[in-house]
């Protein structure tokens, strides 16, 4: 089957969500009783639990965050963002931030890809404690999150080119032996 440009397979009169990357392109189905698997290069690209009435769309909310973060102002119209039944924390802290932040759709949508480090249930509960605290950025919610899951979560990379005047910056290494005086110093001493 051919996913079309809104990231959906067709299968069993009704279509499916895959991630973008597989946009356009040909994916292989298999429908069991319970759940219908997409496989693209012998390699599982999506499951969904089956859908056994007509004419659906059935979507998986992580499949689109690639996509909103180039465009991130279509967060609310999307319906994978409208049927993803998420609890009403997100769309309560989504209206605050709005209150707070110049670009709070992209800020959200950033914030909503940590789940894939700490999952939804952490992600609910650092957004929930972020509210309580009136944290409106994505490095409060990120370090809640941290400190809820345990896991250290590596901070989204620059896209190449997106920042030409960076690349020329190049940081020195450290030299490890000034650090060396430290250690022929009497407890207390000052170092200059």
């Amino acid at each position: 089957m051919k996913v079309n440009k809104t990231q959906l397979i067709r299968y069993d009169n009704n279509h499916y969500s895959v991630p973008a990357m597989w946009a356009g392109r040909t994916l292989s189905v298999k429908g069991y009783v319970d759940r219908v698997e997409i496989y693209g290069q012998r390699q599982l690209v999506a499951t969904h639990p089956r859908c056994h009435n007509k004419g659906q769309e059935i979507y998986n909310l992580d499949h689109y965050l690639d996509t909103l973060t180039k465009k991130p102002g279509a967060l609310e119209y999307a319906k994978p963002y409208q049927k993803a039944n998420l609890p009403a924390i997100y769309q309560q802290y989504l209206q605050e931030l709005k209150r707070r932040h110049s670009r709070p759709e992209r800020e959200f949508v950033h914030m909503l890809l940590l789940h894939r480090t700490v999952g939804w249930d952490i992600l609910t509960r650092a957004l929930d404690e972020a509210f309580q605290k009136e944290t409106y950025h994505l490095e409060g919610v990120r370090y809640l999150a941290e400190k809820l899951s345990g896991k250290h979560i590596v901070a989204i990379p620059l896209r190449e080119g997106k920042h030409p005047h960076l690349e020329t910056y190049k940081v020195p290494k450290p030299k490890l032996s000034r650090f060396n005086q430290l250690l022929d110093r009497p407890p207390g001493g000052v170092v200059h």
